[in-house]
């Protein structure tokens, strides 16, 4: 039976670059089922310890840990907004993290971040692999995809060959640890 990942583009953007690089890395998976989320679809109050003991925690928020629950791994794309996740992507994380600490529950994770500058969203994750493995995230890599629009096109995909052979290595590599 094929593994199934989950593709959580970390950005609340209509036309997300993070997601785009996702349709294409996801398209390249071999004996793996990803499936794509767009976490605009799971509409989330700013998180607050008063909002959570007063209302407990909201269905939306819910229903994304059990498409987390059936997945047997995850590629992450952040956007990087002043060095970090997005507020969308955080307030996400603070509300599952309340129904599980532990919410990746040490599956496989493979960190992207697509940036249109040349840093490709490094500070990024540098916090995010500094910091996801105490959410229980078993991250097998990273890839910095910088000069977004330079290095790809929605019709051909990832242009540069350096960025697409890393691309690859690394899905081999994450695909095997599933």
């Amino acid at each position: 039976m094929a593994k199934k990942i989950l593709a959580i583009p970390g950005s609340n953007s209509i036309e997300s670059i993070n997601k785009k690089l996702l349709v294409s890395v996801v398209s390249m998976l071999e004996d793996t089922k990803g499936t794509i989320v767009n976490i605009n679809d799971f509409p989330l109050p700013l998180f607050s310890v008063d909002l959570k003991e007063e209302k407990g925690v909201p269905e939306p928020a819910l229903n994304f840990k059990e498409k987390m629950e059936e997945s047997d791994g995850f590629i992450l794309s952040f956007a990087e907004y002043n060095g970090s996740y997005s507020s969308a992507f955080k307030n996400l994380l603070d509300w599952l993290s309340v129904i599980e600490g532990k919410l990746f529950e040490d599956k496989p994770v493979l960190l992207m971040c697509a940036t249109p500058g040349k840093l490709g969203g490094k500070n990024v994750l540098h916090t995010a692999n500094a910091y996801l493995p105490h959410m229980g995230a078993n991250i097998i890599g990273s890839v910095s995809f910088g000069e977004f629009y330079e290095n790809f096109n929605d019709g051909d995909g990832i242009l540069n060959k350096e960025l697409l052979n890393e691309v690859k290595e690394k899905l081999k590599i994450f695909e095997a640890s599933l």
